[in-house]
């Protein structure tokens, strides 16, 4: 028997087991993220503030699950609701060639279109995933009005100016009420309409190219663009591009708001395009003057002096706080660490609170009078600000900490809040060796060692009796056993958790990656069913290219994607069947072909299964 199992041992611990050990072991670290994943929902929304009739694009993704129900909508009052089809997206992770973990996701998108201004309340959508039941959160939004005016204001550009349909800028507010020291959030958007070129409209990127700004504080904010069709003074609805770029301002002053840093013109509106050495050139435009902003927002108000708490020290928004206590075992005058985390927005100028000001505190802790100091953390995807204290109890029969109160001014709702935190429960117990003057001693930290010294003996409170000593031990509790013997598993498992779901904020340039030939091809199937002009083909190649590498498709128009190409070293063949579907789509662009070449369809389908052999 003794020597069976030295045969095995020596089997199993031979160089050739243990080298098939390794890539077992990558495998499970690998899988166990997708293991330990649980199925998550997810929902974006491409604006904050439709207007009536254009279509809100809601996108219900859900992540790391196997099976997928359809999702349930309640009704949503005076709104038409139209589910699309779903776009499910696989990911496998290999190891060593063998397949490690699969991780699916899949995204609804859901058109609601509103049919009247105002309000919109959009419930929770209720989806099943792997047999759980899942319920997004509520979403509140502001329809707006479509304008019916060629201008959004007549002292803002002269009726008879034969340009003012063809650029117009606002600025609006998501906020019913803004008042003076709130942090609120604005919308500049920049309706452009667009030339027809050769029988077809220019597209977002190549308009937006032309426009020449002054975005004073919207100019670090990322600007997005959207169709919205828009009625004319007479009565005639036209196709705009919208560039949106949203950012917060803190107001400081009451009145009316005034955003004199933005200004907006083209200073060239094409009228003719020719292509001319390898590029675009605008050969026929006209002037578009400048346009100031029509600032469509409330005025500011100042924050109501009546019911305003004495607490109050100025912040404004939305908060919750929480708070504990560490150690909560101690003796008459030892330090406890008063920890206060407050969460909402905005964190950067909040104050604390005023403990020194807490009459209930004082009146069992000694609690120091220096303004509290915060900073700003982050935990699972929502900010918080920390707020720390040390106090120190003054009485053996303090039993817990009383709850400390936080005022702030919510601007939805017009009124002082008033959040208190739970009580916090401790146990203190007297101490013999601690007197009045030890106490104040303890408060006030001795400027250096010597002093210390020279204060205290250093021996006073120790015990030297051996029954003493055994009593002063703590009993080992079944609690602190199990908490010891759990703290690794649990410790490793939130490790897992945590990478699961910072890899979420990754997810969506992940899917767009993955999309990236799929997407492209079923613009060549569109461009070959519904007639479609052959300037699509090149842009589905040059869409290809933005998806894979996650980036804008202007990047790659024109012979942008040639010279990328030709920069990571991609085979000349493939940049030479590149560049011929790009230019052989430009000129029947420009030659006003109106039906796609079938050859050239198939050269640009064959040109995207090759890229996707290669690493860009």
């Amino acid at each position: 028997m003794r020597h069976m199992c030295r045969e095995i041992d020596r089997t199993m611990c031979s160089p050739v087991r243990r080298s098939h050990c390794v890539p077992v072991l990558c495998a499970l670290l690998v899988g166990l993220p997708a293991v330990l994943a649980q199925p998550s929902v997810d929902i974006t929304l491409n604006t904050r503030q439709p207007y009536v009739g254009e279509p809100l694009v809601l996108t219900l993704s859900v992540d790391f699950s196997k099976g997928v129900g359809e999702p349930q909508i309640p009704d949503i009052a005076d709104c038409g609701v139209k589910v699309g089809r779903a776009n499910t997206s696989t990911f496998y992770s290999s190891v060593n060639g063998q397949k490690a973990s699969v991780r699916r996701s899949v995204a609804y998108p859901i058109y609601i279109t509103p049919r009247k201004p105002g309000p919109l309340h959009i419930p929770s959508i209720t989806i099943e995933a792997d047999g759980q039941r899942f319920r997004t959160q509520e979403q509140d939004l502001i329809v707006r009005e479509t304008p019916t005016s060629a201008v959004p204001d007549a002292s803002n550009a002269d009726s008879s100016d034969p340009t003012a349909d063809l650029l117009m800028v606002e600025i609006t507010s998501e906020s019913q009420h803004l008042y003076v020291g709130q942090q609120a959030v604005f919308t500049l958007s920049i309706w452009v309409k667009p030339p027809r070129i050769n029988g077809q409209l220019l597209d977002e990127h190549s308009m937006f190219s032309c426009i020449r700004a002054s975005y004073g504080p919207f100019a670090n904010s990322e600007t997005h663009v959207r169709q919205v069709r828009r009625r004319a003074a007479s009565g005639e609805t036209e196709l705009y591009y919208v560039y949106e770029s949203s950012n917060s301002v803190t107001l400081d002053a009451p009145g009316p708001l005034i955003f004199d840093g933005v200004r907006v013109q083209i200073p060239k509106y094409p009228l003719r395009i020719e292509r001319q050495f390898f590029d675009n050139v605008i050969t026929k435009s006209l002037p578009v003057p400048p346009r100031l902003p029509v600032v469509d927002v409330p005025e500011v108000l100042p924050l109501p002096t009546e019911n305003r708490p004495p607490s109050f020290e100025g912040a404004i928004g939305q908060y919750r706080l929480t708070a504990m206590a560490v150690p909560s075992n101690v003796r008459v005058g030892d330090p406890i660490q008063f920890v206060i985390d407050v969460y909402g927005d905005p964190l950067d100028t909040l104050p604390g609170p005023d403990l020194a000001a807490n009459e209930a505190l004082n009146a069992d802790f000694r609690v120091p009078v220096e303004e509290l100091a915060g900073t700003i953390h982050e935990s699972l995807g929502e900010r918080f600000k920390r707020f720390t204290q040390v106090i120190r109890a003054t009485r053996a029969d303090v039993t817990t900490i009383p709850p400390i109160e936080f005022c702030y001014f919510d601007p939805e709702v017009g009124e002082y809040v008033v959040e208190k935190t739970d009580p916090i429960p401790i146990l203190v117990s007297a101490s013999d060796s601690l007197d009045a003057t030890d106490l104040d001693i303890a408060m006030d930290t001795p400027q250096d060692p010597a002093s210390q010294v020279a204060v205290r003996d250093g021996l006073r409170g120790n015990v030297s009796d051996e029954v003493q000593l055994l009593q002063s031990i703590a009993p080992v509790t079944t609690t602190q056993i199990v908490a010891v013997t759990c703290a690794g598993p649990l410790a490793f498992a939130a490790f897992w958790c945590l990478l699961a779901i910072s890899r979420r904020g990754n997810e969506r340039s992940a899917r767009r990656r993955r999309a990236a030939l799929k997407t492209a091809e079923q613009r060549l199937r569109d461009v070959e069913t519904s007639n479609r002009p052959s300037s699509d083909i090149e842009a589905a190649l040059a869409g290809y290219l933005a998806d894979r590498l996650d980036e804008p498709p202007q990047r790659f128009r024109g012979s942008a994607g040639v010279e990328y190409l030709t920069a990571q070293r991609v085979s000349p063949e493939l940049v030479q069947r590149y560049a011929e579907v790009q230019r052989r789509s430009e000129e029947a662009a420009y030659a006003g072909t109106t039906a796609a070449d079938a050859t050239l369809t198939n050269l640009a389908r064959q040109c995207l299964h090759d890229l996707e052999q290669e690493q860009l």
